[in-house]
């Protein structure tokens, strides 16, 4: 029998970044770039347009607009480096920590 699967890269989905982005994209867009973050040495991270649309089958329109939205939500910062000129991102984790609090804090204010 086949593999269907042969892809490495899983990429593990949040639903809290989906309800917090009101965006099933812009979830699954936060959800790889959580991922992608937590393993990069690097402060700033450019991922190319054909590299989200091959891991998250997103079209340009819908990245450009999945990043808006993270932008908005102050998640996302985004600038320009490098000759020519390429953007690279990195994720605002003490934003994000704050938005979506952990199950643990949850927990805590529950009792």
């Amino acid at each position: 029998m086949p593999q269907l699967y042969t892809n490495p890269m899983q990429i593990l989905f949040d639903p809290r970044y989906a309800r917090l982005a009101q965006s099933i994209k812009a979830g699954l867009m936060l959800s790889w770039m959580v991922q992608i973050a937590t393993n990069n040495s690097q402060e700033w991270i450019y991922t190319p347009q054909s590299e989200w649309q091959k891991q998250l089958c997103l079209t340009r329109h819908e990245q450009v607009y999945a990043r808006q939205i993270l932008r908005q939500l102050g998640v996302l910062e985004e600038k320009w480096m490098g000759l020519p000129g390429r953007i690279h991102w990195r994720l605002n984790f003490a934003k994000l920590h704050e938005l979506i609090p952990s199950e643990s804090d949850t927990s805590a204010n529950l009792q």
